[in-house]
């Protein structure tokens, strides 16, 4: 969808200067920037000088290039804001530099929904314009934009949302789940409503291993903790059926309650329309699911003609350079730090470079940001803002000590789930005060798993041989060349069974529950979050505007009282970012070969039992 310029209501000569000024201002750093590079070289020719010089530069420039992209952001009088949702935003903030890169660069969700908030009660704004086209997503995460997009409506803005498609005669639950949510869903010529069921297929791998001749070698804690099903089996376990089929059933009855009450129909008329999808633009018109059918360019100009003369589009990034500036940033607001912890749980990250699967959660230094936190005079609390399907067992007991330390320093700790928070992920939540999860949430998976994979036999078709030599009888406990000895098996197993106990016995610390409990709704089982609730495994269903609402009720402050949501980064390390790509060749092939030797413990939620992606 195009976003028209809006001229500044002040007129195009004082834009004009703010601009040369800007530029100067950018030209005079720039100067500096290489004044302090020579003088960094003529100084020593030491690579530590240089490397000095070089991030003092850096740092100018970062300064000099924010102070200019705050220039020329005056907004008219009366506007309607675009919001692009074609893709989800995602979990983490993007860097200061993507930033500098484009003036429209994409919120981070915890900014989306501030943003959304403020537009709410900004007069200025007459309504909003969402661009709904998502092919897939996190059902947790649309939730959390279906929440703020109905608190814009129940505001008193209109919002229209607009999509060439939803699903081109296929699964378009993602996108229409979260037009749903505004009062007027619009619908492209040609396109279609993929209003449809939910599946989750899973492929199962033994049959090809032993063709192969690899012998998997896992063994879990306890039925429900499938992880390894797809190495070791041919079809779903009973137990794995169970929670999959029940997975599937919560979501889609989330998603037929949220359409039902958006388009203010019965929910048993959305349940049987869902039976009979994928429908034709006609076809869903008639059948109540858009109201118009219209092209973007369409929609933009009516949208505009509704909310007044000269009123224009201003996209949502734009919106938020001057949203996040005003009220509510600064003054008396109480400070509350913003800790995101994203991606497999790892005990450190080998690389600072992305590897397959995604950039993985570095115990250490996540648990470094919330010491820092909970130390900080400023900080008076602490969101725990989770997106992580788990990992290793050790690490997740990294940060629940770091959570534990700082709740016990009189910092509170809210923990808000994303997606997934699940295994490891639920392992770091029970050390919170609170847990807020969305309905769509995927969590639990109290269990663990672990084993190895075998590759002697494909060896020998290969005609590889090998020989060793070692010392210990237990030093080749983690070689693929081997299964398990009677005596390493023992301890291998020994080793899974104190992991589980040491998992129930923070879950009953944190939730104030029995063992015994614990266990009955534990043994690797996956929960939506709304399943959880009922089960005591969280507290409160919503997003991170429920849970900022329990921390002013913990800090004893009033409802809606202001908060200032800060993002305490982690601590890099110049030289290791200098060394990034030697680094990162050694971190791929290990993310590549990962689990072929593993003995570790991972806390980590079976793939694709129960994704929180819908399509």
């Amino acid at each position: 969808m195009k976003i028209a310029p809006v001229p500044s209501p002040s007129g195009n000569a004082r834009r004009a200067i703010a601009i040369l000024l800007g530029l100067a201002a950018v030209a005079l750093v720039a100067a500096v920037a290489v004044g302090v590079v020579v003088a960094g070289v003529l100084a020593s020719r030491h690579l530590a000088a240089l490397g000095t010089a070089v991030a003092g530069t850096l740092a100018l420039l970062l300064a000099s290039g924010l102070a200019f992209s705050r220039l020329g952001r005056r907004l008219p009088r009366r506007f309607v804001v675009a919001v692009d949702l074609s893709r989800l935003p995602a979990e983490a903030a993007p860097s200061p530099l993507a930033r500098i890169a484009g003036r429209d660069a994409p919120l981070d969700l915890a900014s989306t929904i501030e943003v959304l908030g403020r537009l709410a009660a900004d007069k200025r704004v007459a309504g909003v314009v969402v661009d709904a086209g998502l092919s897939r997503g996190g059902i947790a995460r649309i939730q959390e934009l279906r929440d703020a997009l109905q608190r814009v409506r129940a505001a008193g803005k209109f919002t229209v949302a607009y999509a060439d498609t939803f699903g081109e005669l296929q699964g378009g639950n993602a996108g229409y789940y979260l037009a749903s949510a505004c009062e007027e869903v619009v619908l492209q010529p040609g396109g279609s409503v993929g209003l449809v069921g939910i599946a989750r297929e899973a492929n199962f791998l033994a049959g090809a291993l032993a063709r192969l001749g690899v012998e998997a070698v896992f063994e879990g804690r306890h039925e429900y903790k499938s992880a390894a099903d797809q190495l070791l089996r041919d079809r779903l376990s009973e137990p794995d059926r169970e929670q999959r089929q029940r997975l599937v059933d919560s979501q889609l009855d989330q998603i037929v309650r949220g359409i039902a009450s958006g388009r203010h129909l019965p929910a048993e008329e959305i349940r049987s329309l869902v039976e009979r999808g994928p429908f034709l633009g006609p076809e869903a018109l008639e059948a109540g699911l858009v109201d118009r059918i219209a092209h973007a360019d369409e929609v933009e100009e009516q949208a505009k003609a509704r909310a007044g003369a000269k009123a224009d589009l201003v996209s949502l990034p734009r919106y938020s350079r001057t949203a996040l500036g005003r009220g509510g940033r600064g003054g008396r607001a109480a400070k509350v730090a913003l800790v995101t912890a994203t991606g497999p749980i790892v005990r450190r990250a080998a690389s600072p470079l992305p590897a397959p699967g995604g950039q993985p959660l570095d115990a250490q230094a996540i648990a470094g940001v919330i010491r820092r936190a909970a130390q900080s005079r400023g900080i008076r609390a602490i969101l725990l803002r989770i997106d992580s399907p788990g990992g290793s067992a050790v690490a997740s007991e990294t940060i629940h000590r770091a959570l534990v330390r700082a709740r016990a320093s009189g910092t509170p700790v809210v923990v808000s789930m994303g997606d997934v928070a699940a295994s490891g992920g639920y392992y770091i939540a029970v050390a919170g005060d609170r847990i807020v999860a969305q309905p769509g949430t995927l969590t639990g998976s109290i269990g663990v798993i672990a084993g190895k994979l075998v590759v002697a036999g494909a060896k020998a078709r290969l005609g590889v041989t090998t020989d060793e030599v070692h010392a210990g009888a237990h030093a080749l406990i983690d070689s693929a060349n081997r299964t398990f000895s009677s005596s390493e098996h023992e301890r291998f197993s020994a080793g899974l069974d104190a992991v589980y106990d040491i998992f129930l016995s923070r879950v009953a610390e944190g939730r104030q529950m029995k063992l015994e409990q614990v266990h009955a709704v534990a043994k690797g089982r996956i929960w939506t979050g709304e399943d959880a609730r009922s089960v005591g495994l969280v507290d409160v269903l919503g997003g991170v505007s429920e849970a900022l609402e329990e921390l002013r009720r913990i800090l004893g402050l009033p409802a809606g009282a202001r908060l200032r949501l800060v993002r305490p980064h982690r601590r890099k390390d110049l030289a290791g970012l200098l060394s990034a790509g030697r680094a990162s060749a050694g971190g791929w092939l290990a993310a590549l070969t990962a689990g072929v030797a593993s003995t570790s413990a991972p806390l980590r939620m079976p793939p694709g039992a129960g994704s929180s992606e819908i399509a």
